[in-house]
């Protein structure tokens, strides 16, 4: 998914909104999508620093993970909007941050079944959402 995600980034950014209860998986996936585009980096979750950031030559990487927060305007005092532009953003537990979020060009639902089994699901928000979908199923 990832590798179809980085042309798609162009100056207003790629935004992917992960829900799903605690241990389903959101942090994992998005350490997997960040290695696949940054093999070497050493992804660490954001869990306590609400943030990681990552660059790559063409674009910045964010990885967000909303869970602590209590206000969504907690958000707008830690500057975030300025690390919008030109990034591919992943935000875990993104419903947190409602209101002050850009939309989403991509949400992921991850449910957990039984054992390792997971179901994920993609809708895509926007035209650029149209467009990473329709590359992932003419890649499959």
């Amino acid at each position: 998914m990832a590798q179809q995600v980085a042309p798609l980034v162009h100056d207003k950014g790629f935004f992917i909104t992960l829900e799903g209860d605690l241990g389903a998986g959101k942090t994992a996936f998005s350490q997997g999508f960040i290695q696949s585009l940054i093999p070497k980096v050493r992804v660490k979750s954001p869990t306590f620093s609400l943030i990681e950031s990552y660059q790559t030559d063409r674009f910045s990487l964010h990885h967000l993970d909303l869970y602590r927060l209590q206000d969504p305007e907690e958000l707008e005092y830690l500057g975030l909007r300025d690390l919008f532009w030109h990034s591919i953003c992943l935000f875990e537990w993104a419903s947190r941050g409602e209101g002050w979020l850009p939309a989403a060009d991509c949400a992921i639902q991850i449910v957990s079944l039984s054992g390792d089994d997971r179901q994920i699901t993609l809708n895509a928000h926007s035209e650029l959402g149209h467009l990473l979908l329709a590359s992932m199923l003419e890649s499959s």
